[in-house]
């Protein structure tokens, strides 16, 4: 265990930091640091820079006392602002997020410009799914739209391959659409990858199971996450684990002589 956990990024609202501000949350996170020796840096896509990996494990990550499920179903029903019925999973494995699939919003994965309407549509589920959930209505609570794998160009410009991918998603973050994904996000993505019947399950080609790895295509690139779940005798799913990789970047103050 480490207190405080290398950042990964320079920007505070970057996965890391959304994960490593969820320290005093109730649960515990295992950061595996690699030895000095070891000199392999790899780049994350979505954040700036190359850093050497350091895996990042959450033990029965959660959202205060809500269930993994807080409405005990996999799919619930929510209305947009169009008057439209769509099937929307509502989780709080970290931060309370709604999963609804791009199609039935008519939202783009990738290229989606925030506009007015995403911005109301984006509202009314977060409104909705808060209130579904029991959770107070917060920045905490975002709205994520997924979709079967896709090829699409990243924001690096790299072309993604629809084979290296096991389904694709982009998350809101409060004013905009993220630009890459956010930990938390991915967290309980990954948990209802592993459930079956939820919206990530119907887009995802990665195997089910009680423990999942899924490859999720972002703005910024792909990202894998994996997580364990499992099921109580009375039918209560819990999030035992969840992880993926972050870097570790080091930052250097200049000198007085270079001011």
């Amino acid at each position: 265990m480490i207190r405080r956990p290398p950042r990964s990024t320079l920007s505070s609202s970057s996965a890391a930091s959304d994960v490593y501000k969820r320290q005093n949350a109730g649960y515990r996170m295992v950061a595996t640091v690699p030895s000095p020796l070891e000199r392999e840096l790899v780049q994350i896509p979505g954040v700036p820079g190359a850093g050497t990996p350091i895996p990042v494990e959450l033990l029965q990550p959660r959202f205060g006392d809500a269930e993994l499920l807080p409405t005990g179903r996999a799919v619930d029903s929510l209305v947009i602002p169009s008057g439209a019925v769509v099937d929307a999973t509502l989780a709080c494995g970290a931060n309370p997020t709604v999963f609804v699939k791009a199609a039935q919003l008519g939202f783009k994965v990738f290229g989606q410009e925030y506009n007015a309407n995403v911005a109301a549509t984006v509202d009314a589920l977060r409104a909705q799914g808060a209130m579904a959930m029991g959770v107070e209505l917060t920045a905490a609570v975002r709205v994520c739209w997924v979709d079967a794998p896709v090829a699409y160009t990243a924001s690096d410009g790299k072309t993604v391959c629809a084979e290296d991918t096991d389904l694709v998603g982009c998350i809101s973050t409060p004013g905009r659409i993220h630009h890459a994904f956010t930990g938390t996000g991915a967290i309980n993505l990954a948990g209802m990858a592993c459930i079956d019947g939820t919206v990530v399950q119907q887009c995802s080609r990665a195997e089910g199971g009680t423990t999942v790895r899924t490859r999720l295509g972002h703005p910024g690139g792909v990202m894998q996450v994996q997580a364990e779940c499992s099921v109580s005798v009375g039918g209560v799913s819990r999030l035992e684990r969840a992880g993926f990789v972050r870097t570790c970047l080091l930052y250097t103050s200049p000198s007085p002589r270079d001011s």
